[in-house]
């Protein structure tokens, strides 16, 4: 079990609530929740005026000693949804990975904002927090039986577009540096400058394949949302990123926050172009969240880098010029 932490809880309060309460704006309504509260259930209590239906996944894993933690979490969640008075709250048990794929947790229930639609169980909820401890994915060693096998957590994320088809939704993504994708991710990013030619990313390019060591949330800022879009664009969602925020976690863990805005295009089968431009998505700053503030987390040669001051403090003018977005969306507390 993770715990809580300062850092954490100044992300969900004063970074993601802006961009949930603009969800809840553009939706008319309040948001059906798929996500991992954990034991104190932080998320239904911080957002409690902005969510309806609340589907909250807890893993419960085999070995019996880890089962029987799990299990504990699972008590915690209820006692603190009853002692909360928290209305309208389904709990899942299972990786929530495996919800995702298979559509049913390990007690073949089905999420409560869902639906078959010609046989496929479609999703209907409009903000999805995947709180992982972890890294983005962990490779098997190749071997025959792990031949044409996607990395789980991949495979997920790409299955919730699928399932989410037809409706818009708020992606809340919490990853770990820790991963064991080692140079795909700038296999990819080659790749994909060599696909659209864009001088920026040629430059970042260049720049992430020159990162030290220990500088991993840098290159993660640049791969991920690049490659979320692009998913989010095949299925015929647009996307809109929101700059990266980095903090130090539980147990000094790296962890690195993404936000991003899926908006389907109705009528299209074929991939189509969010409005957001590609270069504004790699000049996208990375921020960091320390003692209580937001800070540019800056590096000589990275994108943004000429708009942004080294370990400055993030103020709502200079946000408004780096991200060229109005403040009712994005605003910070200083």
């Amino acid at each position: 079990m993770y715990l809580d932490t300062t850092n954490k809880k100044c992300v969900r309060v004063r970074w993601d609530t802006p961009i949930l309460q603009s969800a809840v704006s553009r939706a008319g309504r309040s948001l059906a929740y798929f996500g991992m509260p954990g034991a104190g259930v932080h998320d239904l209590l911080d957002w409690s005026t902005l969510l309806g239906t609340k589907t909250c996944v807890q893993i419960v894993r085999s070995p019996k000693n880890q089962q029987e933690e799990d299990l504990e979490v699972v008590r915690q969640i209820n006692n603190n949804v009853m002692v909360n008075d928290i209305k309208d709250v389904q709990i899942m048990r299972g990786a929530i990975e495996d919800i995702l794929i298979k559509g049913f947790d390990r007690d073949q229930f089905v999420p409560k904002a869902s639906e078959l639609v010609d046989g496929h169980r479609r999703f209907k909820y409009e903000l999805y927090n995947l709180d992982f401890f972890g890294g983005v994915g962990y490779k098997r060693k190749a071997s025959e039986g792990t031949k044409g096998v996607k990395t789980v957590r991949v495979k997920a994320i790409e299955d919730m577009f699928t399932r989410q088809r037809g409706h818009n939704f708020t992606l809340l993504l919490t990853i770990n540096v820790r991963d064991k994708f080692g140079e795909e991710p700038l296999q990819y990013l080659q790749e994909t400058l060599s696909r659209s030619a864009n001088a920026m990313l040629a430059g970042t390019f260049a720049w992430c394949a020159n990162l030290d060591e220990g500088m991993k949330h840098h290159q993660l800022k640049v791969w991920i949302p690049l490659w979320l879009r692009e998913i989010a664009e095949m299925a015929q969602f647009d996307c809109r990123c929101y700059p990266t925020v980095t903090y130090e976690g539980h147990e000094h863990a790296r962890m690195v926050h993404f936000a991003f805005d899926f908006s389907f295009i109705d009528g299209r089968d074929l991939r189509v172009n969010s409005h957001q431009a590609l270069d504004s998505v790699v000049k996208l700053p990375l921020l960091q969240v320390l003692d209580g503030e937001f800070r540019f987390l800056t590096l000589p040669g990275s994108p943004c880098g000429e708009c942004t001051e080294t370990d400055s403090v993030v103020t709502a003018e200079a946000l408004s010029k780096c991200l060229d977005l109005t403040m009712t969306e994005t605003t910070l507390s200083a």
